[in-house]
């Protein structure tokens, strides 16, 4: 391969120094490095080779185009921005607009809007934009295909402070004038974020067929990694989790993830953003510890990028804080959720937006917890505001806030309060016939089931949460929809409403087959809770199918709580035992006895009451033998 080389050793400061200057698509292959302790000097060995060259021709090529109505000086400080190094653009246009030297004032303007939106401070973003855009439209002749770029970011602005309506007529405005003047890099860019406010509003067709819009243009114009596809695919990615299609979602994010680390720097506050969204997505499949590690990866980023704060790093720390809310962790939750909102009333003290609404729920959730339901009451009233404030009659989220004031009445006592809240809820919810959110539904039907059952009022409480139950069957699977169902399923066990038990515990059991290995304890105990409640249907009406039945989901059970040295196999040890004597067949029951009580003399050594059960248990079986 050749390569242009020239020496600058006669520009340099250093004058003993040979300094040469490689063109700007040199590629090279390193061979060796050797350091020389006695001169204190390395040496590096290196091959110019074709590997890469046509990558960075690709790359310069692409960027002139982006760039074609600015100059090269322009493009440096553009790739800046690109590669993150915000501070460092923000003083290379200061320079520039201090002395412009008959550089394009309303692209010096509109980069320096670029630069205070990725530090998080968007009023003078909006302001530096709004300058620029000025410029644009009163030139003579007027620039308009460049002012799509303008009003796409004050777009995204709009967004970001929740007021979408007037967000999306910016993207309108700005698509127009790009299809006008065939710009494809805007055009793809301004369809994502359509998207994105379609998803928002719960119309996710739209969103998608927007989305995908965006994906094809970018795939078909740019680089195959590149930075701009790596969002197209996260945004895709979003929207499949919105209608909890969580595998697709997950595979999409990993996706975005592994091409921002190839084209992108290590601490990029890109591959933060891929990092936080894989981390949500195992958040959603109930994977809570490997979604910390992600999210901790991109905290950790975020910090060494914006040492003195920024909004993203506000919404990480409220994601880290949701997670351990999820693992019942509530005082560290608290903490990082109290963190996260101090940051953002430092920073954003007049935004409103969904970040805020999520951080008002979780702290309210908490509260709920820790019994402290005024103070709950107070956050959830709050996210309720805001919510009706940017989203319209019947969105998601106002149904969530209600249904959580709902929850909060229910907790204080306050009943009629409570049921108000429910009522209110379910009508907002059935409000918008776009879309079905039927876990808002359940929950209501649930929550109002209990608010019924503490009235006195079970019959209809525990019609309402079976209701509930019926309806996330029809959902996505994931483990705290099993675990929900678990709960319910609990409470009809201990009225001996076995039928309702069982109904439950089976679908249950069919959501966390699909969410978990074959082998999982969370399993083993769906498996068990089903034993038990034909084994109670076989006391209430002998039945040899009941007795075979819980005999097949006992022995399920079994070989996994073995095989993991649980304690529950002592249990399940007692309650086979159970069954075979139920069925006369003394031998086995005593040998499962037996087994029982070496296992709860094991893992329970201090009980004496179940050893006492334990020993009873044998000698009537003995009893019956002779």
């Amino acid at each position: 391969m050749s390569i242009v080389v020239a020496s600058i050793a006669h520009l340099s400061k250093c004058r003993d120094e040979q300094e040469f200057l490689f063109d700007l698509d040199a590629v090279f292959l390193l061979q060796s490095v050797t350091r020389n302790l006695s001169s204190n000097m390395v040496l590096v060995k290196m091959t110019a080779v074709d590997e890469g060259s046509e990558l960075a021709k690709e790359y310069i090529e692409e960027h002139r185009k982006l760039m074609s109505h600015g100059s090269i000086v322009i493009l440096f400080g553009y790739l800046l921005a690109e590669i993150g190094e915000y501070d460092k653009c923000q003083q290379y246009f200061d320079c520039l607009l201090k002395n412009p030297n008959r550089e394009d004032l309303s692209f010096i303007y509109y980069y320096l809007g670029v630069v205070k939106y990725y530090q998080g401070n968007y009023e003078s973003a909006l302001n530096y934009y709004q300058d620029s855009y000025n410029r644009l439209i009163k030139a003579v002749p007027s620039r308009e295909g460049a002012s799509s770029f303008v009003l796409n970011d004050i777009g995204s602005i709009y967004k970001i402070r929740g007021q979408y309506d007037t967000a999306l007529d910016y993207f309108l405005r700005a698509l127009k004038i790009s299809e006008t003047y065939s710009n494809y890099y805007i055009m793809a860019n301004i369809l994502g974020n359509i998207g994105n406010i379609y998803r928002i509003k719960g119309d996710y067709d739209s969103a998608l067929s927007y989305q995908i819009q965006c994906l094809h243009i970018r795939e078909h114009n740019l680089p195959s990694v590149h930075k701009e596809i790596a969002k197209a695919l996260t945004n895709i990615a979003v929207i499949y989790s919105d209608k909890d299609e969580l595998n697709k979602s997950l595979e999409y994010h990993q996706r975005s993830l592994k091409m921002n680390e190839q084209c992108l720097p290590a601490e990029h506050e890109n591959i933060a953003s891929s990092l936080n969204h894989v981390a949500n997505a195992l958040n959603n499949q109930g994977k809570f510890d490997d979604a910390l590690n992600y999210y901790m990866r991109a905290l950790n980023i975020r910090k060494k990028t914006f040492p003195n704060g920024h909004p993203n790093i506000a919404a990480n720390l409220s994601s880290i804080g949701q997670t351990y809310y999820f693992k019942k962790e509530y005082d560290c939750a608290f903490q990082y959720l109290k963190e996260s909102l101090d940051m953002r009333e430092a920073l954003l003290p007049n935004v409103n937006d969904t970040n805020l609404i999520d951080i008002f729920k979780y702290l309210g959730l908490i509260l709920i917890k820790l019994h402290r339901c005024c103070d709950a009451l107070i956050y959830y009233q709050r996210a309720l505001k805001i919510s009706e404030t940017i989203y319209p009659d019947g969105h998601s989220t106002i149904t969530d806030c209600l249904t959580n004031i709902g929850i909060a009445y229910c907790d204080m006592n306050d009943y009629s309060h409570a049921l108000k809240y429910f009522e209110n809820a379910l009508e907002n919810e059935t409000r918008d016939t776009t879309k079905s959110n039927l876990i808002q539904l359940a929950r209501i039907y649930d929550n109002m089931g209990i608010c019924q059952c503490r009235q006195g009022d079970e019959t209809t409480g525990l019609k309402h949460r079976m209701k509930a139950v019926r309806i996330i069957d029809q959902v996505h699977p994931r483990m705290q929809y099993a675990d929900w169902i678990d709960t319910i399923g609990n409470i009809f066990f201990d009225k001996d409403l076995f039928d309702a038990a069982l109904e439950c515990y089976l679908i249950s059991l069919s959501m966390k087959a699909e969410c978990l290995p074959s082998d999982h304890t969370n399993i083993a105990e769906s498996f068990m809770r089903i034993g038990d409640v034909f084994a109670e249907k076989n006391k209430i009406t002998s039945n040899e199918e009941y007795c075979a039945k819980a005999l097949d989901y006992y022995k399920k059970a079994l070989i996994i709580y073995q095989n993991c040295e649980h304690s529950n196999v002592a249990y399940v040890l007692n309650s086979i035992g159970s069954i075979y004597e139920n069925l006369d067949e003394y031998p086995l029951a005593l040998q499962y006895y037996r087994e029982g009580c070496t296992m709860y003399q094991k893992y329970y050594p201090s009980e004496e009451t179940i050893g006492q059960i334990n020993e009873n248990n044998i000698s009537r079986v003995q009893g019956l033998m002779t």
